[in-house]
């Protein structure tokens, strides 16, 4: 449970959850934009998932805003707690949702749907730490709000449960994401039907959740039920339905299940290759299951060939010193040295392992795992010094974990 620390109230609101993969670069403010202009930007970076740059532009705004005590700091507040939640800094959001109320109701009124719309921002950070209490009455303070506004200013829910439950996904908080993505899914049943295509994409949402927390019983009936509406929304050859299939069958693969999973991955890549769209995430985790699939059958070659695609795939929308990055440089190594060919392994697999040390920190337990491996490409290459203490590095790393 997340503990909020100095908060009394506050969460956050906004629209789909981006892959952060393909957002374009976006260049930040001049030194004397306007606010207009450095909101914008803000906007921009969130959407990309830039939230080091997003931070520092919605600190820009905050500055810039504080003399005028305008509707401007209001939203400056509430964009700094957007960016903040992204962190993870969740006490910290928990202030700045706090500010941006107290801004707005001196501006613009006690029930001004500005005001509402960041008290569900904070019923969103309580809901997510299970603060049921804490979040009922915040959501009755701005359902009281929202009900008194013009249709035409009123504001949907369900897209800032979404965003929110996108936002605990990038700082991995799982547990947290699933809270809103259960109650997100409740909504869209109530308000759509149980067999709507809206419904099931926060079915798969909610069941990628699942499987990133190794619930797979749970999350296995969610996948199905996506791929059943997907069929008769889309048709059976659509990415849409493609993508419950990579899920589906990523979990079958975690637990070993080959024979259930290889239909569905081999359906799902054929259906990306023909619909033009190779280049996505979800491609990647298709064929990074398919490479486990061959490699538990000892088809080699045919699984080299599905982690280098995933790896350029990867690479591409991650950048190159991402740690998905280095999973499938570290795969990949494995392979090669599987058939011998340790000179090759041997640059893949140290990337991989710098990667790690970079993005993870000397003592991450992939770290370990990483020079566990490269210790033994490293004295099957006859390099008996680099890899003791390779050796001893990682059973150092272990023990500290212990």
């Amino acid at each position: 449970m997340i503990k909020l620390s100095g908060v009394s109230t506050l969460a956050f609101s906004a629209c789909l959850f981006v892959s952060l993969a393909s957002a374009p670069s976006v260049a930040l403010a001049a030194p004397d934009a306007d606010w207009a202009g450095l909101n914008q930007q803000f906007k921009d970076l969130l959407l990309a998932g830039k939230y080091d740059d997003a931070m520092m532009i919605a600190k820009r705004e905050v500055d810039m805003t504080q003399k005028k005590a305008d509707a401007t700091l209001g939203t400056s507040y509430s964009n700094l707690g957007d960016v903040q939640t992204a962190h993870g800094q969740f006490a910290e959001a928990g202030q700045s949702y706090r500010r941006a109320v107290a801004t707005n109701e001196k501006v613009l009124g006690l029930n001004n749907p500005a005001v509402a719309s960041d008290l569900y921002k904070m019923w969103a950070l309580f809901l997510a730490a299970d603060q049921g209490e804490q979040a009922d009455s915040l959501f009755k303070r701005a359902q009281s709000i929202n009900d008194k506004a013009p249709a035409g200013a009123r504001i949907d829910i369900a897209p800032i449960l979404d965003k929110f439950g996108g936002l605990y996904v990038a700082c991995d908080a799982l547990p947290q994401a699933e809270r809103l993505y259960q109650h997100l899914l409740a909504i869209d049943e109530g308000r759509f039907g149980i067999d709507h295509a809206e419904t099931a994409k926060v079915l798969d949402k909610l069941a990628n959740v699942l499987r990133s927390e190794n619930q797979y019983t749970a999350a296995e009936p969610l996948y199905k039920r996506a791929i059943d509406i997907k069929e008769k929304t889309y048709g059976p050859e659509r990415p849409e339905t493609a993508d419950s299939l990579t899920g589906l069958a990523a979990i079958y693969v975690a637990q070993k299940q080959y024979r259930n999973a290889e239909p569905l991955a081999q359906r799902a890549l054929a259906i990306y290759d023909k619909s033009g769209s190779p280049n996505d995430m979800t491609v990647a985790l298709c064929l990074n299951s398919l490479s486990k699939i061959s490699r538990a059958q000892n088809q080699v070659p045919q699984a080299e060939a599905y982690v280098k695609r995933s790896l350029a795939i990867t690479e591409k929308n991650l950048g190159p010193d991402h740690t998905d990055v280095a999973a499938r440089l570290h795969e990949l190594a494995i392979l090669y040295a599987s058939e011998g060919n340790y000179s090759t392994a041997e640059p893949l697999i140290t990337r991989a392992l710098a990667i790690y040390e970079k993005a993870l920190g000397p003592t991450h337990p992939n770290v370990a795992a990483t020079l566990v491996n490269l210790a033994k490409i490293e004295r099957a290459l006859g390099h008996t010094n680099e890899a003791d203490a390779e050796d001893k590095r990682a059973s150092s790393i272990v023990a500290m974990k212990q």
